[in-house]
């Protein structure tokens, strides 16, 4: 068995517990079996049984408590839902007439809708809500663009017209807390509660060894299922014995509310060489701002007069990363609101008379007029992944699981995939009569969720550092693919589709996000589950799980794939024509791997003779030293020529004989 189910939990934190939902339903007999009852064995010590006990009352945490209210298999059920926030004033929070908070959350159609269904997203206020149809990408060093939209998107997602949707997170939780209250009772909300501990014993009795979660009130909470939803931080992860890793990418994120001198309903975004910009929608001509800086930027451009800042913003999004620089140094300089203003006005007033070209809503954001007073704020950036999202009776959501960077919007939207995953799972085991927090059924939703936050963790932190690069050779490569885009309206819809996709990552969409990463491990479960991998499936940009492989110079990974009967490696991406055995031999940082993969490209049937767009072959773009990879390629060359004349020579044979 996993160590990490066998660990019991320590101490958490808590406060006193202030409001409460409806009397709980007493269970119906055919349900007493998995779910606790209100036998006096449970009240013994003041210890109240409940089927979950979620700690964290953010977006996910939230999110999971009302689909469970929502769920007819959670009837007479006991789920808790345990924060130290004041959730009440959340739940009653009355919405400023002329201002939007700077906390936002970018919710993708796919989920929106999920919401939908189980009757939550009309909960929030509408009228604060802004879907999105498009969003523009643009590189600040390179002049690469990428216009998506969805309406480029295939038929299957056409009636979805919007790519996504802005919502501010107060209202977001806010109305999943109504939610709650509109269903059937059995959600129990403790606020202002910091958990003081969370015990458990190693007692043969089947109560006693569940978690007992202990409130500074003196109440006393038994789960059967735990949940951490309570953050990056997580305690509950923490006190489960889970690990963590990742990286700081030494960077924060700045947000503000923009008030725009227009209506706008697209999402913009520029890479700058100190980190991504973003300008997402907001109705009526207010928008919000995520702007990645390092620590030093942050607190200057935190610290800047607001007109000053808004008049940076604008910069940001047009201005080259000298003239950016030159801005920053006159405030740092200390210079007045007017003198910051004043030289970043004339700098744009100059971009607009040299470049009239794309000074058009296509590809520029509106202008900012303002900024909200006093809503700035920043928090660090990091990419964190947990060693599993389960142990013994534990399971994590949302931030618990996974931190990843902003530049995608997709941190929320995985936390609510796992929140789908984790109900649909406990409603599974529920119906069936199996217990909600046993091994078996954690072990479902870890398999389910575990890859998946895996892979998009991973495209996110390519995304970061091949954008943040300011290598002459990277921006040019990068550009050249913004801008080829265009061309390949396929990869377009792919990228949309991708976005708003309501299925989630499929399995070969897992298994390239697997050879990405570098991760055998996950390559090797892929290949070896009961369901059939298409182990030459192409995504958009025509990448098979070989080249990625070849490209990340996985020799783990190419040994796995190319054992797999059927593997083509021959196969030419739709960007460049390479092959993975051409991948191998552009981005491999040592002769002796490329060298390896070679070796196992060719013996899997590579085909050295084949040239891509540049009418290269492989061996083309050996370095002069690598006279052993040259041979290799030179044989295997000659090997083809020489089988195919055999098998001429077998058919023109048979030929003479059919002739005779």
């Amino acid at each position: 068995m996993n160590p990490q189910k066998s660990i019991f939990l320590r101490s958490l934190q808590a406060n006193r517990v202030c409001f409460f939902r409806n009397p709980i339903l007493k269970p119906s007999p055919a349900l007493q079996r998995r779910h606790y009852s209100q036998h006096n064995e449970h009240k013994t010590s003041f210890v109240e049984p409940y089927d979950v006990v979620i700690v964290g009352g953010g977006p996910a945490g939230c999110a999971l408590a009302s689909v469970l209210s929502s769920i007819k298999a959670f009837d007479g059920m006991r789920v808790a839902l345990v924060d130290s926030g004041k959730l009440e004033d959340i739940k009653q929070w009355k919405p400023p007439l002329d201002s939007y908070l700077s906390r936002t959350l970018q919710i993708t159609a796919s989920n929106k809708v999920y919401l939908e269904n189980h009757g939550l997203w009309s909960q929030c206020y509408a009228d604060r809500m802004q879907p999105y149809d498009r969003a523009v990408v643009t590189d600040s060093l390179g002049g690469g663009v990428i216009d998506l939209a969805a309406f480029e998107t295939v038929e299957s997602v056409q009636s979805r017209s919007s790519v996504a949707y802005m919502i501010e997170t107060k209202n977001f939780v806010s109305g999943m807390l109504k939610a709650i209250d509109c269903a059937t009772g059995c959600v129990v909300t403790f606020e202002r509660s910091r958990v003081v501990e969370i015990n458990n014993n190693n007692s043969t009795s089947y109560i006693s060894r569940l978690p007992i979660v202990s409130l500074s009130n003196n109440r006393k909470l038994q789960a059967r299922l735990l949940v951490g939803a309570d953050g990056a931080s997580s305690y509950v992860r923490k006190c489960a014995g889970i690990g963590t890793y990742g990286s700081e990418y030494l960077q924060y994120g700045l947000v503000a509310t923009l008030c725009l001198e227009q209506l706008n309903s697209t999402a913009y975004q520029r890479f700058l060489p100190t980190g991504p910009i973003a300008m997402l929608p907001f109705p009526g001509g207010f928008a919000n701002l995520v702007w990645s800086l390092d620590s030093d930027h942050t607190q200057l451009l935190k610290s800047a007069p607001e007109g000053a800042f808004a008049s940076l913003v604008n910069a940001a999004f047009r201005l080259s990363a000298c003239e950016m620089q030159y801005l920053y140094n006159i405030v740092r300089d200390g210079a007045s609101e007017s003198a910051i203003t004043a030289e970043a006005d004339w700098r744009l007033e100059v971009f607009a008379r040299n470049n009239p070209g794309i000074s058009s809503p296509k590809l520029l954001p509106p202008t900012i007029a303002a900024i909200t007073p006093k809503s700035r704020t920043s928090f660090p950036l990091r990419m964190r992944m947990v060693d599993s999202l389960i142990a013994n009776r534990i399971a994590l959501v949302g931030d618990a699981g996974h931190v990843m960077h902003p530049l995608a919007g997709q941190g929320l939207n995985m936390g609510l995939e796992d929140v789908q995953c984790l109900a649909d799972v406990l409603k599974q085991a529920a119906v069936a009569g199996e217990d909600i927090g046993s091994v078996p059924v954690l072990m479902r939703y870890n398999k389910q969720r575990y890859v998946r936050n895996l892979a998009m963790q991973g495209i996110v932190d390519k995304t970061w550092h091949i954008f943040g690069s300011n290598s002459r050779p990277v921006v040019t490569a990068r550009s050249l693919v913004m801008n080829g885009l265009d061309l390949f309206p396929t990869v377009k819809r792919f990228l949309v589709s991708s976005i708003i996709n309501e299925e989630g990552a499929s399995h070969e969409e897992q298994l390239l996000s697997a050879c990405m990463m570098d991760q055998s491990n996950l390559v090797e479960e892929l290949l070896k589950a009961p369901h059939s991998v298409k182990v030459n499936f192409k995504n958009g940009l025509g990448y098979t799980a070989l080249h990625y492989a070849a490209q990340t110079g996985s020799i783990d990974c190419i040994k796995l794939l190319v054992a797999v009967q059927g593997v083509n490696p021959n196969i030419q991406d739709s960007m460049e024509k390479d092959t993975p055995l051409h991948k191998a031999l552009i981005h491999c940082d040592s002769s002796e791997t490329a060298m390896e993969i070679a070796k196992l490209l060719v013996g899997a049937g590579a085909d050295p003779r084949i040239v891509n767009k540049k009418k290269q072959r492989p061996v083309d773009l050996t370095e002069p030293e690598e006279e052993d990879i040259r041979r290799l390629l030179l044989q295997a060359t000659l090997a083809i020529a020489v089988r195919q004349e055999q098998a001429e020579m077998e058919m023109g044979d048979e030929d003479s004989y059919s002739s005779d």
